[in-house]
């Protein structure tokens, strides 16, 4: 038995291909059970992708959005057998990118911002004292 896509060697019981990780279509597997689950993986990648870039809208879901790029890339890269699915990876890897760069702007804002309020505060009081010792 040969795996589909690469050529690979492979024992009777083997579910996947151990060199590209492929499923092994078996003769009890058909051809099509086989290019239905593919298209699947690869519109599940699409989706996840869209969902993430949509999620990138809303700050409080930058984590999730980066959690579902992640998923979505391992689902098309899986599926991109015959360079069928780039859309895929280009969606998720953009997902990956832009969540990884408002996590990080995210972050820098709030420990800014606490220095800020905390300084902001200080001007305050500092104000309000030389206001008492004038008078």
């Amino acid at each position: 038995m040969k795996c589909n896509f690469c050529g690979t060697k492979l024992n009777g019981y083997e579910k996947y291909c151990h060199n590209c990780g492929s499923k092994v279509v078996s003769e009890n597997t058909t051809i099509d059970e086989f290019h239905k689950s593919t298209e699947s993986a690869r519109s599940t990648s699409i989706v996840l992708g869209v969902i993430s870039l949509i999620g990138l809208f809303f700050i409080i879901f930058t984590p999730i959005s980066l959690i579902l790029s992640f998923i979505g890339l391992i689902l098309a890269v899986k599926s991109n057998h015959n360079s069928k699915n780039t859309a895929g990876i280009i969606i998720n890897v953009v997902g990956l990118f832009l969540s990884v760069v408002f996590m990080i702007v995210i972050s820098l804002v709030i420990y800014f911002g606490f220095f800020a309020i905390d300084k902001g505060i200080d001007t305050i009081i500092d104000y309000n004292n030389r206001i008492y010792e004038r008078s």
